[in-house]
């Protein structure tokens, strides 16, 4: 059986991650030649994860780590191996931002106290960042929050990704600590 993929203009480096009968066919998306992808926002779903969202998922958190540190040790991510028990089955909020079916971002609100949320599991495909999904993904998730009654929101990130504090930091977070190379921040939901 031929599986024929037709890609959109522009696409350089695609990769086939899964052409299995029983799987829908799973394509890594390349880049356009100047790094980035032009999202319309207004195409962009941000909604609980699904099902068959899961390995997509993964794979994006999985690959912004890799990007970051240089490498990947999967075992230290294990609430991956199955978003539905360690998140959703747990009454916590896993969020996907999805474009055709296609998962782009993605993060988690996990509950740190009665009241404080915790934001976990952001990432954001690379070729789709700076094109505000952060920030709708990061509003999104603060709605979350304030639905469930928290009255702050908290989060960690590596010190020295100087892009993500300072993202995190237009959105009105602040530093409230440090523990090693992570850098502890906190809003004030209002």
């Amino acid at each position: 059986m031929n599986i024929k993929i037709t890609l959109k203009d522009g696409y350089t480096n695609v990769k086939i991650l899964s052409a299995k009968l029983q799987a829908v066919p799973c394509v890594e998306y390349g880049e356009r030649s100047r790094g980035t992808m032009d999202v319309d926002l207004s195409k962009v779903v941000i909604a609980p994860i699904r099902e068959s969202q899961h390995l997509e998922a993964k794979r994006l958190v999985l690959e912004g780590l890799k990007e970051h540190f240089g490498f990947l040790d999967e075992s230290l991510n294990p609430d991956l191996d199955d978003i539905a028990q360690s998140y959703a089955d747990k009454g916590h909020v896993f969020l996907t931002g999805s474009v055709d079916d296609r998962v782009v971002c993605c993060g988690a609100l996990v509950e740190a106290d009665e009241a404080t949320g915790r934001i976990v599991r952001m990432s954001v495909g690379k070729p789709y960042r700076r094109n505000g999904l952060a920030s709708r993904l990061i509003d999104a998730l603060e709605r979350k929050a304030k639905e469930r009654g928290y009255t702050s929101v908290m989060l960690k990130t590596i010190h020295d990704w100087s892009d993500a504090v300072g993202f995190y930091e237009s959105k009105g977070y602040a530093v409230v600590g440090r523990e090693g190379r992570s850098v502890k921040m906190a809003k004030r939901l209002t």
